[in-house]
């Protein structure tokens, strides 16, 4: 389904909005499109090339390694050139990819060009400022796309097959999956995880469900081939998990399933195991692409999330050490290497065995963009820790479900436990609003909740948050987000709140 997507755009040091469309920067010289993962920004470059006519979609990681010469097409076309972020995750210094991108354009005349990123990838200002170092006294625009609309939401919905796309949303809403809803490959792929008519239980399970139907679908040239005997849809997602953590690990790009492949899309055999099984997981739709010039994952997300299936069942049914995994994706200064911080953050919410480590090399990864509602107690408190030494030096902000996900484990007990102490520290009350807007985030009466019944629970919380609302010794943000989070504990008793008890200084 394509939509034609509103963004924001970086302006005076703060992002606008004005229900701009992409399709509204056309004339545009150039722009950069910032976007999460799978927020949809290759469907949008698609949707923007064909309007334009006269245009050349290229992965950034083809567009910095073939020779200028051999592609006369991008000197006289509009170039959208997709994922600098998958250059940059892998780059010792992550200025390079850029300057690398810059120096083409400068040897290609210049062209019109649009160049999509992740926006946790993206430098800021630095990265800015060397863009317009060979714009002149042209302009660039900066441009994030914007969470999908409702009206979005539903239109994809429908042309995925869903009957009532209003009574889907709400039961996304109603479950806890917000984000599943602002997000196009996140939609499509609670879709897929809802078939069977019973809404999946947090992050994890979405994607189990999701990649399982997907393991099922054969792409059509698997049908063509037919080849290989047939085997369960748990064994293809295994052997699809095994391709990617192979490619990931590598920093390769594809597996070649007929031909010699090469250095960024190796031949399949090169994957050695289970040719046949290989074979078949590599047609079904949990990859996209050609046999001769490559499969690769669908999205970087599922195949990330498959890598860490991956290694998880290794770990635990083929006695995998975990020190060697761990070897494989930290680098010498002990922390997880940037390319492969995706795959940590699904590998910790799976695996005790390496949770430990991995909450300690990224605790911002983990809790901004996992799902640490599987966590124990004290693995809970170690990532909090974690939280409070690294925040003040954050980049980078937290997802609505990662932070639903984790107030939804023993983080709400301790969180409990932070509002009645002493202690007022900036690192400790960011620490504090991060799990208030965590708890914006879940129904109440969820995990935590059902546990000693949610009307006494949600009566503790009451008083509790109350407390802090009134307390001047907190910051105003931390009593703001106490107020949001009481607001959302009371449900429909929002009315009778005495609000006026509560305004802030």
């Amino acid at each position: 389904m394509l939509v034609d997507r509103t963004v924001s755009e970086w302006r005076d040091n703060r992002w606008q909005s004005e229900n701009r469309r992409l399709s509204d920067f056309r004339s545009a010289r150039a722009y950069v499109l910032l976007g999460e993962p799978g927020s949809g920004k290759t469907t949008a470059f698609e949707v923007e090339s064909k309007a334009d006519g006269n245009a050349s979609i290229v992965p950034a990681r083809r567009f910095i390694r073939q020779h200028v010469d051999s592609h006369l097409e991008w000197r006289c076309s509009a170039l959208f050139v997709d994922g600098l972020d998958e250059l940059r995750v892998g780059a010792g210094n992550p200025n390079e990819p850029l300057d690398a991108f810059l120096c083409r354009i400068e040897q290609l005349g210049q062209p019109r060009f649009r160049l999509s990123c992740r926006e946790a990838s993206w430098l800021g200002q630095n990265d800015s400022c060397e863009l317009a170092s060979v714009m002149g006294n042209e302009k660039s625009h900066l441009l994030r796309l914007n969470p999908l609309s409702p009206e979005e939401a539903r239109a994809i919905l429908v042309d995925k097959g869903v009957k009532h796309p209003r009574k889907f949303i709400w039961g996304a809403v109603d479950n806890g999956l917000e984000v599943f809803i602002e997000n196009p490959l996140l939609l499509e792929t609670l879709a897929a995880a809802v078939v069977s008519g019973s809404w999946p239980n947090g992050r994890i399970d979405t994607f189990e469900r999701a990649c399982g139907e997907l393991a099922k679908e054969m792409s059509e040239s698997h049908l063509g081939a037919q080849d290989g005997s047939p085997f369960s849809t748990s064994k293809i997602v295994l052997a699809a998990g095994r391709l990617c953590a192979l490619l990931l690990l590598a920093g390769k790009s594809g597996w070649s399933r007929r031909g010699p492949g090469n250095d960024d899309c190796p031949a399949l055999n090169e994957a050695e195991d289970e040719q046949g099984l290989l074979k078949i997981a590599l047609d079904t739709k949990l990859f996209e692409g050609s046999a001769e010039t490559g499969r690769r994952p669908r999205h970087r997300s599922i195949g990330e999330f498959l890598a860490a299936k991956y290694l998880d069942h290794a770990i635990t049914e083929k006695c995998l050490v975990p020190g060697r995994v761990l070897a494989w994706m930290l680098g010498i200064d002990g922390l997880v290497m940037p390319d492969l911080r995706g795959v940590s953050v699904w590998l910790a919410a799976m695996n005790s065995q390496v949770r430990g480590r991995l909450i300690e090399s990224d605790p911002i990864g983990l809790a901004f963009h996992g799902d640490a509602g599987r966590f124990s107690r004290s693995e809970t408190q170690l990532l909090l820790d974690g939280l409070e030494a690294k925040l003040p030096h954050r980049r980078e902000w937290p997802s609505q479900a990662s932070l639903a996900a984790l107030v939804a484990g023993p983080a709400r007990e301790i969180l409990w436990e932070m509002l009645r102490a002493a202690d007022r520290s900036d690192a400790k009350q960011e620490v504090v609003e991060l799990l208030l807007q965590g708890m914006a985030e879940v129904p109440w009466g969820g995990p935590m909740g059902a546990a000693d019944g949610p009307s006494r629970h949600a009566e503790s919380a009451r008083k509790v948050l109350a407390a802090v609302v009134r307390d001047p010794t907190w910051r105003s943000w931390s009593r703001y987000w106490a107020l949001v989070a009481l607001t959302h504990v009371v449900g429909n008793q929002a009315d009778h709140i005495p609000i006026g008890d509560y305004i802030l200084d």
